[in-house]
């Protein structure tokens, strides 16, 4: 997996106005390392993962920040198989940059466009989902790609299932309109834009297309948690006569998605926070589908990373096969009432304290199946929490959920960290 080994790299990225500078860089220093390059544009991380399997390429790079403002970018690097790099691979990625020396190779690699392959995502996604039920139904849809790299992927894979395209914010040249994470604050246009068109489905995407939330077609958004609990639902009930199944997800995602799917009698496994702990562990157990609660779809039958392509299309399957609309389809299903809270914090010592507090407090309040791989999980009387330190900020964050929704659990955790 070490890049100064690599004989071919795909590459991509979003539409941000640096990745293409980003690119450059990476491109400039392996083609004269003697890399070949191929370039597959502007595209979703998850179709540039795609990819990457399905060129045979030596490893990966998505140039991209994900969800974060428009100022920001980075990249993700992927593996040979599509997935991302795992946590020892990145260690042994960064030191190999930290301690080498500029080497120019004898001969340069070549570089190719070929943007074109990302139809090749779009026809797989296809080949994995009741299109004859999707298209019978005939759904009008409004999609918000946030000028991001989903812009013109996601209505051409809605266009080959039959549905009326209604986009918004699918300009990649222009900034993006609005936060680029969609949760249910920054889905305003989304929601009056279904409520305008009379959609029966609105979709709202991540700059890099890996995350995908919905808005009902009262112009609602339903919260990030159900595009993989109705994902979920639908490729159990599709796979019913499977008998050994199994659901990966992580300690902080959903009890609604765990409850659909034990109740289609599927197994669930938990995993720490990151999308790669949930990828690699679905691929060991070889678990139907998985992935985390922020919108973030893995279907190993098209990848093994977040695929908002995939995601609507499992959606639009579920609602298609059952005749219903997305609001009747929420009420047969089990909710659970969710917050999420953060507390700043100076170090990874007090952070380290917080949680010590927490637990301490959490066995008084009669916690149960307390789960220590990432921060506290637990079970509680009515629901369940997750304490961890954030991996990316100076945070310990709060996540939990109760079945009632009289806020009862989330006032309690507001003394969680005083001391006993």
């Amino acid at each position: 997996m070490r890049v100064d080994r690599a004989g071919t790299i795909v590459i991509g990225g979003d539409s941000r106005k640096s990745t293409g500078i980003l690119k450059d860089i990476f491109k400039n220093i392996l083609i004269s390392a003697g890399v070949n390059i191929i370039d597959v544009g502007m595209a979703p991380t998850p179709t540039i993962q795609f990819l990457t399997k399905r060129f045979e390429a030596d490893c990966g790079i998505a140039v991209t920040a994900s969800h974060n403002p428009a100022e920001w970018n980075g990249w993700k690097l992927i593996r040979s198989d599509g997935l991302f790099f795992y946590p020892n691979e990145m260690e042994e990625w960064l030191a190999m940059w930290r301690n080498a020396k500029p080497k120019q190779s004898e001969s340069e690699g070549t570089m190719v466009l070929r943007s074109d392959a990302q139809l090749w995502h779009v026809e797989r996604v296809l080949e994995c989902v009741s299109v004859a039920a999707v298209r019978a139904r005939r759904f009008k849809v409004v999609v918000d790609s946030c000028n991001g790299a989903g812009s013109h992927l996601l209505p051409r894979l809605l266009w080959a299932l039959g549905c009326e395209v209604i986009p918004i914010a699918n300009d990649p040249t222009q900034p993006f309109p609005r936060n680029p994470e969609p949760l249910p604050e920054n889905l305003s246009a989304l929601s009056q834009a279904v409520k305008d068109a009379g959609a029966d489905i609105g979709l709202a995407q991540d700059a890099d297309a890996d995350r995908l939330a919905i808005v009902n077609e009262m112009g609602e958004p339903i919260g990030e948690e159900w595009t993989l609990a109705l994902a979920v639902k639908y490729v159990l009930e599709q796979n019913a006569d499977v008998i050994d199944k199994k659901v990966v997800i992580n300690l902080s995602t959903s009890q609604s998605t765990e409850s659909i799917a034990k109740d289609l009698g599927s197994e669930v496994i938990r995993t720490p926070v990151g999308e790669i702990n949930v990828s690699k562990t679905m691929r060991e157990i070889g678990a139907l589908i998985g992935g985390e609660g922020n919108g973030g779809v893995i279907y190993p039958k098209i990848g093994y990373g977040r695929d908002s392509l995939t995601a609507a299309s499992l959606v639009l399957a579920l609602l298609a096969v059952t005749g219903k609309s997305l609001g009747e389809v929420l009420k047969t299903l089990p909710t659970f009432y969710g917050f999420k809270k953060k507390i700043s914090v100076t170090s990874t010592d007090e952070a380290a304290l917080l949680l010590k507090r927490a637990e301490e407090n959490l066995l008084n309040l009669g916690a149960q199946n307390i789960d220590h791989r990432d921060g506290i999980r637990a079970d509680l009387p009515g629901g369940w929490v997750h304490i961890r330190g954030s991996n990316t900020e100076t945070v310990v964050r709060i996540i939990g959920e109760e079945k009632g929704g009289n806020g009862q659990l989330e006032k309690t955790m507001e003394n969680i960290f005083s001391p006993s």
